[in-house]
């Protein structure tokens, strides 16, 4: 499993904002722009982890894309730039990584799908990542 990472050269985008779907969260813990999240029981958001010992933290909710104070805004399904996509074939699911707040291009303990890899449309098809994380099923 490879986790995937921000390209340094590049700053995490929303591409196509008007079809995203985000919510802002108050933090459980300190979050970055780029990390997933969960919904902890208290209602703040939490760093995902799919490695099977808390498996709350395994219901991801949403990609980081802005943080305000303790505030953070949470996409929960929509097109991302900025992740270093270019080992990935396009199409490639994505998958909540064992690694705390990370995704990933293979399945943790918890297999927790949570997005694609799509591409838009100019001439060189930029790899962007598709994320659409089920908000209704209970992962174990």
């Amino acid at each position: 499993m490879t986790d995937l990472i921000l390209d340094s050269t590049r700053s995490l985008n929303v591409v196509f904002a008007e079809t995203a779907v985000i919510r802002d969260f108050k933090e459980a813990e300190p979050l970055a722009v780029g990390d997933s999240v969960y919904i902890n029981a208290a209602g703040k958001a939490g760093l995902t982890n799919s490695d099977g010992v808390a498996p709350a933290k395994a219901q991801g909710r949403g990609i980081v894309v802005k943080r305000q104070g303790s505030t953070v805004s949470v996409m929960k399904s929509g097109y991302l730039g900025g992740y270093d996509l270019s080992g990935l074939a396009y199409d490639a699911q994505l998958f909540l990584s064992a690694t705390p707040g990370k995704l990933a291009d293979a399945e943790g303990t918890i297999s927790v799908p949570c997005g694609r890899v799509s591409c838009l449309t100019n001439e060189s098809l930029t790899k962007v990542m598709y994320v659409n994380f089920d908000w209704i099923t209970q992962f174990a």
